[in-house]
């Protein structure tokens, strides 16, 4: 079976033409016999390199070769490709005012053919003597080619603002098959309405809503069903059923439909040590309501009607996440307590997610914030990071960096076994024998790096460092 030859046609002819004169290279000719030399050559035939048929090459061509690969001291066959033209690429049959003719033409109608280019140019060059003679169909063709001017199709017939940004932002960015690299890393949903309407047991006409979650890696649909309408709740319930079939994913994507999910406020509290007054104006700022610090009975009321609204509107309740909650006062816990239910604490009005450290939990044991606690519903106390864990952790960072092998696995294992189970502590050590690594110009991370960097000397190594000193 003949193999497969993946080399170009001109390094074919040049490793051809270094054969017929390598002879004449590696064992040159007596003076005055080199005449005899190459017309013995110009006699033989040589195999095509493309064709592979017989060929023979006149006596000057040879000579011209022997020429060239003499004066070439480091790569005698680079010398004896074929010699790319000068001209390449030019186009010299367009002149300047025909290539700006054609690039405005494109600027102002990015959906015409070549055809139709080359039609308008035609036109334009009977009012425009400068513009003729027009070249030809496949001059102009290859040239709109060769700058990128490829036919576009318009988004709608309308020359709106947003259809012009629309165009712009789609001639600026690439426009890519997949937002995801792996499957399972992002989830697209999305709802689709029925051509036709059904109706109800209640005789009542409704037009159906088709729901759907697809891997946008795979494109596999994950979920796919039915709804009378697209609200908040049924999305809710599609993602749940592709979640429960396919897994949690690493991200998820929806455009602005009309199912209120992105209509969901969530306000983060950036001062959770702030005082009654503050907490108060930091919560107007954060859902959009004049609050009076003095008079918080209208403060209180206007908060609970703008949620309650929410819910009405959207059939989620508004978030508020306050980070660092071992900080908040008392008399601040207590009265989000309060804000946060309405009708004896049988509806909830607001969703409030409280992290802190070990400092948080002990606080709801106490006897002033055991309401509070006992109306917690989720409670998620993080654990110690195990040493297997931190190992993963460190070797996807490695990985993402592009650089799986700058440490050595028994550097990775001490690291973990080091951190004490804390992630914040595994890469701020990491960091540090990076930027050693750095000034040694080490190659790889390794466990003596390690020991020089974190090793803690003796009290005698410390008393003979410092009468040394």
């Amino acid at each position: 079976m003949k193999k497969a030859d993946h080399r170009s046609q001109h390094e074919r002819w040049a490793l051809l033409r270094f054969a017929v004169v390598s002879q004449l290279l590696a064992a040159p000719p007596p003076k005055g016999e080199l005449r005899a030399e190459l017309e013995k050559l110009a006699t033989r035939e040589w195999p095509h390199p493309i064709t592979g048929l017989p060929v023979r090459f006149g006596v000057s061509t040879i000579e011209r070769w022997l020429r060239l690969a003499r004066k070439e001291r480091q790569d005698p066959v680079r010398v004896l490709r074929r010699k790319v033209r000068t001209d390449r690429g030019a186009q010299g049959s367009l002149s300047l005012a025909i290539r700006q003719a054609l690039r405005a033409q494109y600027a102002g109608h990015m959906s015409w053919s070549t055809a139709l280019h080359h039609e308008n140019l035609c036109a334009l060059a009977q009012q425009h003597p400068e513009l003729a003679p027009v070249p030809s169909y496949s001059t102009i063709r290859r040239f709109l080619k060769a700058q990128g001017l490829h036919k576009r199709r318009r988004l709608s017939s309308r020359r709106t603002a947003g259809v012009e940004r629309a165009e712009a932002r789609l001639a600026d960015r690439e426009v890519r098959s997949y937002e995801a690299e792996y499957v399972g890393g992002l989830l697209h949903w999305d709802a689709h309405h029925g051509s036709l309407k059904i109706i109800t047991p209640r005789a009542e006409w409704v037009r159906p809503v088709l729901f759907g979650v697809i891997d946008d890696r795979s494109r596999l649909v994950c979920h796919l069903q039915w709804y009378r309408a697209e609200n908040a709740e049924n999305v809710a319930h599609g993602l749940s059923q592709a979640m429960m079939k396919r897994g949690l994913p690493r991200s998820g994507l929806s455009d602005n439909g009309s199912a209120g999910l992105r209509d969901v406020q969530v306000g983060v509290l950036s001062r959770p040590q702030a005082g009654m007054a503050d907490f108060y104006r930091e919560m107007g700022e954060l859902f959009g309501v004049e609050l009076h610090p003095h008079n918080r009975y209208n403060g209180a009321k206007l908060l609970r009607t703008r949620w309650q609204g929410h819910i009405d509107a959207s059939l989620c309740r508004p978030v508020l996440i306050a980070d660092e909650g071992q900080e908040m006062q008392l008399a601040v816990l207590n009265e989000l307590r309060l804000l946060c239910s309405a009708r004896l604490d049988s509806h909830l009005l607001l969703t409030v997610v409280l992290a802190g450290d070990q400092r948080l939990i002990e606080r709801f044991r106490a006897e002033e914030l055991l309401p509070l606690g006992s109306r917690m519903r989720v409670r998620l106390a993080l654990e110690r990071n195990t040493p297997e864990e931190l190992q993963a952790c460190l070797r996807h960072a490695l990985q993402k960096a592009g650089a799986t092998k700058l440490m050595t696995p028994e550097l990775i294992a001490t690291l973990s076994d080091h951190a004490q189970g804390n992630m914040r502590t595994l890469m701020n050590m990491a960091g540090e024998l990076l930027a050693l690594a750095a000034q040694r110009e080490a190659q790889q991370i390794d466990e003596k790096l390690f020991f020089d960097l974190f090793n803690t000397p003796s009290p005698t190594q410390a008393k003979v460092a410092a009468r040394r000193r």
